[in-house]
């Protein structure tokens, strides 16, 4: 966890990954903020129906938000709405349980990164939330983006384009989940199982997404490729960051 560093209080904006009750009426916020990475703070009183701020410190919600910071974890001391994103998702299932694995996934990825790196996370989240609020693409499509993109900023061997072992062109291929996206003849000079076959229907779809080239989407896919794309980011994130997705079945049941 990156948190905020001095004695004073300071400002930042701050997406809402997840909350959870903390005595009668207060409440832990986990939020990724744009300049301080991940921070857990105390909002107390939140859980008063007399509360000034209680709802704009719900999950999905795009918050400036004053700190105090603490030992252990910093207090809210004001908040105000920048972008109030969790009405529009917590209205449809789909949308809401697409909204948790993000979270749950930028919480993932930004558990131990410097916080410049965090913040380029914030900023893939933010516009993820953005995009399933305003539902401007198929909700599966948002997903893979954004799980494809902060797997790019992580470095972990994936790539829609080259080899990660070779660096020659993938059309055909696939992704060992120790190694990364292979081309053919690395996954077979690996002599290590294929986690994933992969086609140039997954590539192609991967790198529309990733690129935000959405109006060729339609055009590239067959049918299955979506899920199939899907799947193997999932199992990837999991397999490197040796964490499971719990919020993945609640999306599958959509």
């Amino acid at each position: 966890m990156v948190a905020g560093t001095g004695q004073g209080s300071y400002t930042d904006r701050a997406l809402v990954l997840r909350t959870q009750p903390l005595a009668e009426t207060d409440r832990i916020v986990i939020l990724l903020t744009a300049e301080h990475g991940v921070v857990h703070a105390v909002a107390k009183g939140v859980r008063k129906t007399t509360s000034k701020f209680g709802g704009r410190l719900e999950p999905f919600m795009l918050v400036n938000v004053s700190l105090a910071p603490g030992k252990n974890l910093h207090t809210v001391a004001q908040v105000t709405t920048h972008r109030a994103y969790a009405s529009s998702i917590v209205a449809d299932f789909d949308r809401y349980s697409a909204a948790l694995l993000l979270c749950e996934s930028a919480e993932t990825f930004t558990a131990n990164v410097d916080t410049d790196e965090a913040g380029r996370y914030f900023v893939l989240l933010a516009g993820a939330l953005s995009a399933l609020a305003r539902n401007t693409h198929p909700i599966i499509d948002i997903v893979v983006a954004f799980l494809g993109r902060s797997l790019i900023i992580a470095g972990w061997g994936f790539s829609t384009h080259q080899c990660h072992r070779c660096s020659r062109p993938l059309n055909h291929g696939g992704l060992q989940l120790d190694a990364g996206m292979l081309c053919d003849e690395c996954m077979k000079a690996t002599g290590e199982p294929v986690s994933y076959t992969l086609g140039s229907d997954v590539f192609d779809y991967l790198s529309a997404t990733i690129f935000g080239d959405w109006e060729k989407i339609d055009d590239l896919i067959l049918s299955g490729t979506r899920e199939r794309a899907f799947t193997v980011l999932t199992a990837f994130v999991q397999h490197t960051t040796e964490k499971p997705l719990k919020s993945l079945d609640l999306m599958r049941k959509g």
